[in-house]
């Protein structure tokens, strides 16, 4: 699932590679049970991409409905272990769908290589 935020920033940055996968992932738009205005204020330093995904994964956690939270940046990670929810980075996420046979092996690698020419950084 891709929130508004992060949907947006997907499109206009160096991961705009992973629109590619938008067949597998459903975007959601924020509503008012989400408490976005809630989460930007308890991390401040956060983006908009972040504390979408955080709002996300305290509401579906609440209803008990799987998730896990796609983040890279390392202070999003802290938050997330703050709220206590599922994280992965976008690699993580990558190997996820390889592992699902939602993505082949050479889509992942595909992905991977693109996002590394443009400068998207993870340690192997």
């Amino acid at each position: 699932m891709l929130c508004d935020a992060v949907m947006n920033e997907v499109a206009t940055g160096r991961t705009a590679p992973l629109l590619e996968l938008s067949h597998v992932l459903a975007h959601h738009r924020n509503h008012d049970a989400l408490n976005v205005d809630a989460m930007a204020t308890r991390f401040p330093y956060l983006g908009p991409g972040e504390i979408n995904v955080l709002a996300w994964a305290v509401h579906l956690k609440k209803l008990g409905r799987p998730y896990r939270c796609v983040l890279d940046d390392k202070r999003a990670r802290r938050a997330a272990d703050a709220l206590q929810v599922q994280k992965t980075g976008t690699i993580g996420l990558l190997r996820f769908l390889e592992e699902h046979e939602i993505l082949s092996k050479d889509e992942r690698l595909e992905v991977e290589a693109i996002l590394k020419r443009t400068g998207f950084y993870y340690s192997e």
